[in-house]
């Protein structure tokens, strides 16, 4: 089973390069000192990045660990919108590690919160993601429409991804 349409766009280690074991090293200090010195948010960003180093590496325990302790910390502060981006990608890792009806839950938490701030391209992606995770679960109509729907939104946006998405309604996936 695949990760999905959409990578995550933060954490600069996913762009072009595999992140290492010094990646990890690195951000698991700095949720460390953010969490010495009480900086909350830190710690959650932190922890987030965590969790995008282990799922790139396909160590999806990990991801789904960090990702999870991310959104819990981020909740705690409120920060709704960091609550989306931590959503995301855990929802994603749930999809690989086969945890479908997690990925499922987490792909409409992320996908409600997008449409609260009007993200319009994190919207988009989240709905193609979603109809990945659909047609894993058996339900080929419904995947359809929300990748419809994600090429409503991200054609005349120009983005790329629109063209996986594409892909995956003539060809299926």
């Amino acid at each position: 089973m695949g990760g999905g349409v959409l990578p995550p766009r933060n954490g600069s280690h996913t762009r072009g390069t595999r992140p290492d074991r010094r990646a990890i090293d690195l951000y698991a200090q700095a949720r460390d000192v953010f969490r010495a010195s009480n900086i909350t948010r830190g710690e959650g960003m932190s922890l987030l990045s965590l969790g995008n180093c282990h799922r790139t590496l396909g160590q999806l325990d990990a991801a789904i660990s960090h990702y999870r302790d991310s959104v819990a910390i981020l909740e705690r502060i409120d920060d709704q919108w960091s609550v989306a981006w931590a959503s995301y990608p855990l929802a994603l890792a749930y999809q690989q590690a086969g945890q479908l009806d997690q990925a499922r839950r987490q792909h409409q938490r992320a996908l409600d919160l997008f449409r609260r701030f009007d993200d319009r391209r994190s919207e988009g992606l989240t709905l193609a993601a979603l109809g990945d995770t659909l047609d894993a679960t058996g339900q080929p109509d419904e995947a359809r429409r929300y990748r419809q729907e994600a090429l409503r939104i991200l054609d005349p946006l120009g983005d790329p991804r629109a063209d996986t998405v594409r892909r995956h309604l003539t060809e299926g996936v």
